[in-house]
């Protein structure tokens, strides 16, 4: 069976949508010496300093870099820095790019944020900050409070990462162990001229729980924050080009509690066309002796063999599904995601594949992988279920 058309266009939609140059340039504009996001402005009257930090750092500091060289104030950029997980600088870029783990931190991040910290001191008072921050910071930057030495410090944070808490519970307790965190950034900062540019990865889109809120808190007042990035405006911008999307829930929750809820979803569509789209991730427990695939390749099997294996569910098999994600690579694979139907589920016997945790074998050897290539972004997982005639 060939493979729709609209699964391509789909993803490639999605990749155009979280490009980094083009989201600046929706969210940014320069008018003879100011910068303006919105109702927002900094005047640009002496120095311009890049600072990003993230999985998305040494990208989205890439853009914003173009961005400026194309305007009347790329004279005025001075000190541009990057601090991003090992592996995901940019080749052959003339700004400084850092280094360290993700996602449990090392001693080197400790090393690599007072480097960090450093740089961004040495800005001057009348000077304009603007500060990118992407999923990643919260194990990237880091200080420790009080006596905490770095061996606590690591066991307290691979602590917090087995947990099975949601990202803001986390992220409530990272706060608590970190002089950077929850506004601590802000100390080193000596000019009130400052704009972060946030890339959301957080479920609710609180702002100060994307990085763990280096820029939030602590008293004073808080830079101006613009969200560059999130899972809402993927979705918005995909309803923009294919109207007929119905946009739903931003997940946070076990993965069968996903499951369950998409299903009553698809039971209340009955035989009408739809194409519901949704965000954000679910937990999932991966056994030791798994093989291969991750959330989205798992998601689009099991649906698959809860709805097409039973039926029950038989008014249902019509239905196609689709997940990828939005970084474009999915658990231990170089795919995003992938995409199955009935026709293609009847071809292959399922439920073995998903006793291994094998599917991305499963999917390899059906040849309906999503393969988009690195997002140079994150926003979570996006999922798609939908009925067209």
């Amino acid at each position: 069976m060939k493979r729709p058309l609209l699964i391509d266009e789909i993803a490639q939609e999605v990749i155009q949508l979280l490009d980094p140059y083009k989201s600046i340039q929706r969210k940014l504009e320069v008018y003879h010496r100011e910068i303006r996001a919105g109702d927002f402005s900094l005047k640009a009257d002496q120095k311009i300093h890049l600072f990003a930090v993230g999985k998305a750092a040494s990208f989205q500091l890439e853009a914003l870099i173009k961005f400026f060289k194309d305007t009347v104030l790329s004279e005025r950029l001075g000190r541009c820095v990057s601090y991003t997980k090992r592996g995901h600088t940019v080749a052959g870029r003339n700004f400084i790019q850092l280094e360290g783990d993700h996602p449990l931190i090392s001693s080197d991040n400790l090393r690599q944020t007072q480097v960090f910290l450093n740089y961004l001191s040495e800005i001057e008072k009348g000077d304009t900050v603007l500060f990118l921050i992407s999923g990643g910071t919260s194990a990237l930057l880091e200080q420790p409070s009080g006596e905490l030495n770095f061996e606590s410090l690591q066991k307290a944070h691979e602590e917090i990462l087995n947990s099975g808490l949601g990202i803001n519970e986390m992220n409530a307790k990272r706060r608590q162990l970190s002089l950077i965190k929850g506004g601590g950034l802000k100390k080193f900062i000596k000019t009130p001229h400052v704009l972060q540019m946030l890339t959301s990865d957080i479920p609710n889109n609180k702002l100060s729980d994307i990085g763990s809120g280096p820029l939030f808190g602590e008293g004073g007042e808080d830079p101006h924050a613009v969200v560059l990035q999130s899972a809402d405006l993927l979705m918005e911008g995909l309803v923009r080009k294919f109207p007929f999307c119905e946009v739903g829930k931003i997940y946070d929750c076990q993965f069968p509690e996903m499951e369950d809820d998409l299903l009553e979803i698809l039971k209340q569509k009955n035989k009408s066309d739809f194409f519901h789209l949704s965000g954000g991730e679910a937990t999932i427990q991966v056994p030791a002796n798994a093989i291969a695939g991750g959330r989205n390749t798992h998601f689009v099997l099991s649906m698959g063999q809860k709805i097409y294996g039973d039926e029950s569910y038989k008014d249902l098999w019509d239905v196609q599904i689709m997940s990828l994600g939005t970084d474009g690579s999915d658990g231990n694979t170089p795919c995003a995601g992938a995409f199955l139907n009935y026709d293609l589920w009847s071809k292959k016997e399922a439920q073995t594949y998903l006793d291994s945790f094998n599917s991305y074998g499963y999917f390899k050897e059906l040849d309906t992988l999503i393969d988009t290539g690195p997002t140079k972004t994150n926003v979570m997982d996006l999922r798609l279920l939908w009925r067209l005639s």
